[in-house]
C-alpha cells in the first residue's frame, strides 16, 4: 500500500544495487491497504517462473486487498506454487479474509 518496485536483483540482495535495472514502479493505492504474512516487504520470481517468500523454501502466499468497505468487499490474490497469480474471495485456507 506505499508502492512498489520492480528491478532485476541477480545477488538477491532484495536492493537496488549499481548496475541492477528497474523495470517498473510505483505510488501506493489511495484508500488501498495490501498485507501480506508471506510477502511482507517483497516477492521474488525466480529464474524458475516459481516465488519465493519470506521463508527460504516457501514459493507461495497470498495478499489481502482491502478497501474502506471492509471485509465484505475484500479479495485475495493468491500466489500458486507455479507462480501465477489468481483472485479469490476467500484465503487459499478456504477463511474469509479480514481486512485490519
Amino acid at each position: 500500500d506505499q508502492g512498489w518496485i520492480v528491478f532485476g536483483d541477480p545477488d538477491s540482495d532484495q536492493t537496488v544495487d549499481a548496475g541492477e535495472v528497474i523495470v517498473a514502479t510505483s505510488d501506493g493505492a489511495a484508500g488501498l491497504t495490501f498485507t501480506s504474512a508471506e510477502f511482507g516487504t517483497f516477492l521474488m520470481y525466480r529464474p524458475t517462473g516459481r516465488v519465493m517468500n519470506a521463508t527460504v523454501n516457501g514459493n507461495s502466499g497470498e495478499f489481502t486487498v482491502c478497501d474502506s468497505r471492509g471485509n465484505d468487499h475484500a479479495r485475495v490474490m493468491i500466489i500458486e506454487l507455479s507462480g501465477r497469480p489468481r483472485i479469490s474471495e476467500k484465503k487459499a485456507d478456504g477463511n474469509p479474509p479480514s481486512c485490519p
